[in-house]
Formats: structure tokens, sequence, C-alpha cells
């Protein structure tokens, strides 16, 4: 999650793996492992990008793994629940987690979490990387952003826009909107981005920001309209939609998924499942079908993304303090 050009430029980028010091081409198979299901936990409702994510990858882990891989959805607090059940779960590598940078970089911000991000999670690796979008339903007046931004900050009723939870990128950055531009708007958090969707398309709320995955077959059927970006740059699935910043100068979020696991995971079997992670992003499959979704395979070993969330840390720490963000 990042909030200035220079933060998006620097993950826009994935390092080869030739590049990356210390990582195995093929790491040894940890003794024994894995001689049992995994269970891959999601933080959040079926339909949502991690969801959509974490079901891609699934039957590839099999595959490579020589054992099944299970998604299992345990929604709550913005992927808090998930990610606790992470951080008190045996590191024996019979327990992954999806990331998002709700979890492990703003809701610790934001709210007291029972984990700590930088102690209670190993990390595995980056998988996805991209931005967001604004989407309205079929029915909805705003044809662009500037009319729904003059109809926000006309006064009036307050528009209300939905989120995937508190504390999620989409949460903040629409947050920063508000701030940055001038207006009030009513914050209905979901228990994932599926549930939210589906409220926008029935008319139940006025607008929101999501991930590109879940979204772009509903624009694509009609059922929803794009009209704005997150990055910097104009996204090639939706013409028309303009950048945030366009209009609302410093308002700029990139975002990505990855993989965790408890603590104290072994270094060996980090290795292992990092270069399994690598090979599943590389998978014509699973990077075919981000792309199809409007996503980017986007790879990065742990030293690199480990960096990243720091960075990242701080950056969103001086945002949230500066524009005095508090979670309703």
């Amino acid at each position: 999650m990042i909030w200035t050009r220079r933060g998006a430029i620097a993950l826009a980028g994935t390092l080869p793996l030739a590049r990356v010091p210390g990582l195995r081409a093929q790491p040894a198979l940890p003794p024994g492992y894995p001689a049992k299901p995994i269970r891959l936990l999601i933080g959040f409702a079926p339909g949502g990008a991690t969801d959509i994510a974490a079901r891609l990858a699934a039957p590839i882990l099999s595959q490579l793994l020589g054992q099944q891989v299970v998604p299992e959805n345990r929604s709550g607090a913005g992927g808090n629940l998930a990610t606790e059940m992470t951080a008190r779960a045996p590191a024996d590598g019979y327990i992954l987690l999806m990331l998002t940078p709700g979890q492990i970089v703003t809701n610790p911000l934001l709210m007291p979490v029972p984990y700590d991000p930088e102690r209670d999670i190993s990390i595995i690796a980056r998988m996805t990387a991209g931005q967001l979008v604004m989407v309205v339903p079929r029915a909805s007046p705003f044809q662009d952003l500037p009319q729904l931004l003059a109809r926000a900050r006309a006064g009036g009723p307050p528009l209300s826009y939905g989120t995937p939870g508190p504390g999620t990128s989409q949460h903040i950055v629409m947050e920063m909107l508000k701030k940055e531009g001038g207006f009030q708007a009513t914050h209905v958090p979901y228990r994932g981005s599926g549930p939210a969707v589906t409220d926008l398309i029935a008319g139940n709320i006025d607008f929101m920001i999501d991930s590109v995955s879940p979204t772009l077959p509903h624009v694509h059927s009609g059922a929803l309209r794009a009209i704005a970006v997150t990055g910097t740059e104009p996204h090639p699935d939706f013409p028309g939609a303009v950048t945030l910043n366009s209009l609302v100068p410093g308002v700029v979020m990139t975002t990505w998924l990855g993989l965790g696991a408890p603590p104290g995971l072994p270094p060996g079997m980090v290795d292992y499942l990092t270069d399994i992670v690598r090979r599943v992003v590389q998978d014509p499959a699973f990077a075919g079908r981000m792309k199809e979704l409007g996503g980017q395979s986007a790879w990065l070993g742990p030293a690199d993304f480990t960096a990243i969330l720091a960075a990242e840390r701080r950056s969103i720490g001086a945002v949230i303090r500066n524009a005095k963000i508090r979670l309703e």
C-alpha cells in the first residue's frame, strides 16, 4: 500500500530469481513435508480479490506440493481473525495465510490487534501487485468522477460507500479521498468484497473502491460502471476511468497480495515455500487468469517483500497521523 508516485513505482517491478541472493533454484523438500492437507486461510468472505487469488493458487500449490491445499475463509475484523489464527498456529507449514495490506500494515496502525505483524507472521512471498477501481451501479446517476464529487460536496444526505472491512486498503484510500476531496460519506463495512459488490449491484450503497478482480466481470457485464482508478496511470481494462490523483491530488493507492505463515517457520521451509510460490505466480494458468481479471502476477521473495512492508508501515503511519484518520 503506497501513497506516493515514488512508492508506486517501487512496487511495480519484480526481481528475477537469478538476482535474488541466497534463494536456492530448487530447494530440497523438508523431510516428511507435507504429510497431510494444508489449510490456506483467507481473511475475507468468498468472492473478493483475496479469495479469488487463493482459489486460483490452491490447485497449483496442491500439484507442486503433492498434497491438497484447502482454501478456508475465516472472515472478520478486516482480516484480523485469520491473521490471529495464523499467529497462534504451530510453525509446521500446515497453515498458510493469504496476506493483504490491511492485515499486516494498516490494521495495526489503526486499531489494537491481537498479534504483532512483524513478529508473529513469517513472510513467504508477494504474489500480486495492482491498483484499485472506483465503481458505481448501472442505475447510478453518476456517469463519471466529477459528477460524484460534485454531489458529495453539495451537502445533503451523505453518499454511502462499501469496503471489504475496516482498515483495508479500500477503507484507507476512501478516508484519504474524503479528507483531500473535502466531503463526507458514510462507510458501510462488509466481511469481504463479495458481499459488498453484491449490495452495490443491488443499489444498497452508492459506490465503492475495490480490487480489480472482483469488480471487472461486473463492469464487463454492465452491472457496474468504472469511473476512477487509484494508481498513477489509467488502467487498460477501464477506458474512460480517470485516476483519482488527477482530480484530487495526493490520493494514490497501489496494493498487493502475498503469502505468510505462523511465526518461527524453519528457514528451510520458508525457502522451499518461497520457491513454490514463485512457480505458482509464474504458472501460465495463474498469471493468465490474473491478467484476465485485471491483476498482475508480481512475485517477490521474503527479504525484498519484508523491506517493502517496513517502508509501507513508515509511510502509511505518517499518512494516518497527518490525516487524523480514525476507524468509525
